[in-house]
């Protein structure tokens, strides 16, 4: 997990370096929430959700994509963990979401 300010100049991998600087240049502060393709193989999903209490939530995965998370406003806690083939899936929907949920771990970092 790489966490940031949108401004900070940083070394990153090429395609997520894209994904900032994308977001560096579009404001999106007043799009509607839905999903907007950016190129083939990036899009960006505007989300104004309710944000759950922390007992309530699972820490998620996945395998084909990364998440840039950008809080446009608000707030939000974020936990992050290493990943471990010894934490069990709870619910898997990676071949149709790229998506599986964990449950909640007691190392995990907030």
């Amino acid at each position: 997990m790489i966490l940031a300010h949108l401004q900070q100049d940083l070394e990153l991998p090429e395609r997520v370096a894209a994904a900032i600087e994308h977001l560096r240049r579009t404001n999106y502060i007043d799009h509607a929430s839905g999903r907007y393709d950016i190129n083939e193989w990036m899009f960006v999903l505007v989300q104004d959700p309710l944000t759950q209490s922390w007992d309530m939530g699972m820490p998620e995965f996945h395998r084909k994509h990364i998440d840039v998370q950008y809080l446009l406003r608000g707030e939000e806690l974020i936990g992050y963990l290493p990943a471990s083939p010894e934490i069990p899936v709870v619910q898997d929907f990676l071949e149709s979401r790229d998506i599986a949920f964990v449950a909640p771990q007691e190392n995990e970092t907030r």
